[in-house]
């Protein structure tokens, strides 16, 4: 489901609490029921043979999640993330019953805006790799993830390991 099609933005006086984070050159919306948790401070361990999206892996709440760069998987251009920037935890949006959570790299940490119907426009033929559609809000561009696209890279990876 799309944020636009969201049920809730069918009444328009009821808003959805979501949060505005930078990536990089790109910049995504996402409604906070999707975001786990904010943290930084996180230690990164790389994935051998990983794929470039894949940053690696980090310890959240005594659990292995995979860190995804989506600036990188957008547009295939790395972002010089900084030692500490913030991560967003982000809930299994369904493609598998085996991972839970995965992480986002984030260059800031994220504001909270509470969205309504009139505030949302579906900027129209544009597209990016793991995103589900761009928005206007507030006459600034932002990014919806597709989170079963990113969660099935994820996915993919691993299965390709598993069956070398």
């Amino acid at each position: 489901m799309s944020f636009v099609d969201h049920p809730l933005l069918e009444k328009p006086s009821v808003d959805i609490p979501t949060l505005l984070m930078s990536l990089g050159e790109i910049s995504v919306a996402l409604p906070t029921m999707s975001v786990a948790e904010i943290v930084s401070g996180v230690v990164i361990r790389p994935v051998k043979d990983g794929p470039q999206w894949l940053s690696g892996e980090v310890r959240w709440r005594e659990r292995a999640v995979p860190l995804i760069d989506l600036q990188f998987l957008a547009t295939e251009r790395s972002y010089d993330y900084q030692e500490g920037d913030p991560i967003a935890v982000l809930n299994s949006a369904g493609g598998s019953d085996h991972y839970r959570f995965f992480a986002i790299r984030l260059q800031t940490v994220p504001r909270i805006l509470r969205l309504m119907a009139p505030d949302l426009t579906e900027v129209e033929n544009v597209a990016l790799p793991g995103m589900a559609m761009a928005l206007k809000i507030n006459e600034v561009q932002y990014w919806l993830p597709d989170l079963v696209e990113i969660e099935q890279h994820w996915i993919s990876f691993v299965e390709r390991i598993a069956n070398r």
